[in-house]
């Protein structure tokens, strides 16, 4: 029973992980020039393919946007996740199984938010034959930006331990008002 929690936690550490680098990846489709440049909100379509022969087209449309805010946020989030799983890791070394489902759990839940932050690419990709038969076709909704997590270390590390000491400076000033 403990062996099955533990591979539970395990693989749904590993599972939050890989959703996490797989926000934090870049986008696809961002490479290739855009056949309707200038406007943000139109589709870019792009062709590949010589002319009479095998072409296909690839046609992407972003949805959403994020501001600065939303950029900390999500970046503040990420570092959360990351430390989460970490927390995980330490409750299945330490045998407690409960504690590290739970940390699992929050750490989905700051996943979930993430991903309703970020801008969406919807990717639509159709190759037709040379008599213009659709042979492939697969449309995905991907993620178009990268989780900027510099941002959510550097407020960990640097503003956190500044808010840290004005909490412990107000104690201190608030025992020393009691003696």
């Amino acid at each position: 029973m403990r062996d099955q929690s533990w591979r539970l936690v395990r693989n749904s550490v590993v599972g939050a992980g890989a959703v996490l680098l797989s926000l934090a990846g870049p986008a696809w489709g961002g490479q290739a020039t855009s056949a309707t440049a200038g406007s943000k909100d139109s589709p870019v379509v792009r062709t590949f393919g010589s002319e009479g022969g095998y072409r296909t087209k690839v046609t992407s449309e972003t949805k959403g946007t994020l501001s600065q805010d939303d950029r900390r946020q999500v970046s503040l989030l990420a570092a959360q996740v990351f430390q989460h799983i970490d927390e995980a890791r330490q409750a299945i070394g330490a045998g407690e199984d409960q504690r590290a489902h739970q940390e699992v759990d929050k750490g989905r839940e700051a996943l979930k938010v993430i991903r309703a932050l970020l801008p969406k690419t919807t990717v639509h990709t159709q190759t037709t034959a040379p008599g213009g038969k659709v042979i492939y076709e697969d449309r995905r909704e991907v993620h178009d930006d990268r989780v900027p997590l510099f941002e959510g270390m550097l407020h960990a590390e640097t503003l956190d331990p500044i808010h840290e000491a004005k909490r412990d400076a107000v104690a201190e000033k608030s025992k020393k008002k009691n003696k």
